[in-house]
């Protein structure tokens, strides 16, 4: 039996486009773990995986690539691998473990979800899932962690979500007044900066394998992104003043009716172009103009402005891509204490080809782990413009 096509949002058919073109390009996917230190029942994870699948319609998604659409299979339950580790050796098969979790799924995969329960000793277990970045985003998890905790602490029914309509309320607005002028803005726009320079940390040797750099930062602000943006752009003025530069960062676009606690993919990037030609004192508000201006139009999806082959896969345009993001809280589970993770990436991918700036925000303190590709972006020079960043935004309120 073939099952009803459902249009694909247009971030959704960009990356499908990726997956089937020259270098069959596969997102990681959105993988994250609790840890659990008490009782942990599979029984009962089970059971609420279960019923998340039947509640939520994007857990059921299934990409035809051949169509190039979606179909939403009928529930079937979602299997909870069991991994008994205790009493072996544990740190290497737990990460031979997440390295099963967080493998890419092949496109054509069913279900494009995983589950495993990894019990590392009587009383501490991970609880690891991964879902294709096709249709779970960041935005996802704690939706996903609220309802977990609600079914496992015995609610009758709680709320679903439907994603398969998103796609089509997509491209009705996107031919609707608000949705072209979004398109004419972000066409006329994006390309003058080329389309992402990373202008002074740019070197023209060949692509290689993603490097890892991490920094800490504490007494930070707590709500750090404009701050960041800001002394990004200080950091990178000093080395480059007058060249255009800008980077992307992510943005949910969960503002329509029913999808501000839904499960799906309904992330976005917005490209922002960092302002040179100011003095310290009045840098802070351009960023924040240029913020504002960039969210006015953050609805229009990305993969609708640029052909995929324009942006960050291609080694010969390399960017820089800011993701600031707070952890989710850690869901209450009976008779256990629980942490949320978000788990290891093991070997750094080596499709990156620019630098992938990712900022953690915990109570008093932020974290910057950069990725990046040595062969086109300048490690020395990268190191020192962090390491002057959080220098620039330790104690600052």
């Amino acid at each position: 039996m073939q099952l009803t096509a459902i249009p694909l949002a247009a971030n959704q058919a960009g990356r499908i486009a990726l997956a089937l073109g020259p270098h069959r390009w596969l997102k990681s996917p959105c993988y994250f773990g609790v840890w659990i230190r008490g009782e942990a029942d599979p029984a009962l994870l089970g059971r609420a995986l279960d019923q998340l699948v039947r509640r939520h319609s994007a857990l059921r998604y299934r990409i035809d690539p051949e169509r190039r659409v979606a179909v939403c299979d009928p529930p079937d339950g979602w299997p909870l691998r069991v991994a008994d580790l205790r009493g072996k050796d544990v740190p290497t098969l737990l990460e031979a473990e997440l390295d099963r979790l967080r493998a890419p799924f092949p496109l054509d995969s069913a279900p494009l979800r995983r589950a495993v329960l990894v019990r590392c000793t009587d009383t501490s277990a991970l609880l690891g899932i991964a879902v294709d970045h096709i249709v779970f985003d960041g935005g996802s998890v704690s939706p996903f962690l609220r309802d977990l905790e609600l079914l496992c602490g015995g609610a009758a029914d709680i709320d679903g979500s439907d994603y398969t309509t998103f796609g089509a309320r997509e491209a009705s607005w996107l031919s609707a007044p608000d949705g072209a002028a979004g398109l004419a803005y972000w066409r006329e726009r994006i390309p003058a900066a080329g389309p992402f320079s990373t202008g002074p940390l740019r070197r023209d040797g060949p692509s290689r394998p993603a490097l890892r750099w991490s920094g800490e930062v504490t007494n930070a602000p707590r709500r750090p992104f404009l701050l960041l943006v800001a002394a990004l752009t200080a950091a990178l003025r000093r080395r480059q003043p007058r060249t255009p530069l800008g980077l992307v960062f992510p943005i949910s676009r969960r503002v329509w009716p029913g999808t501000r606690q839904a499960i799906g993919y309904y992330n976005n990037r917005v490209y922002l172009d960092l302002p040179y030609d100011q003095p310290p004192d009045a840098l802070l508000a351009a960023v924040r103009e240029n913020v504002s201006r960039a969210l006015q139009h953050s609805m229009v999806p990305f993969e609708a402005v640029l052909p995929p082959d324009l942006y960050d896969r291609r080694p010969d345009t390399p960017h820089l891509f800011l993701n600031v993001a707070e952890d989710p809280r850690s869901p209450v589970l009976p008779g256990a204490e629980t942490e949320f993770t978000w788990l290891p990436r093991g070997t750094a991918p080596a499709t990156i080809h620019g630098i992938t700036l990712n900022c953690r925000v915990r109570p008093g303190a932020l974290t910057l782990d950069a990725v990046y590709d040595p062969g086109r972006i300048d490690g020395p020079s990268l190191e020192s413009t962090l390491e002057e960043v959080a220098h620039m935004m330790v104690g600052v309120r």
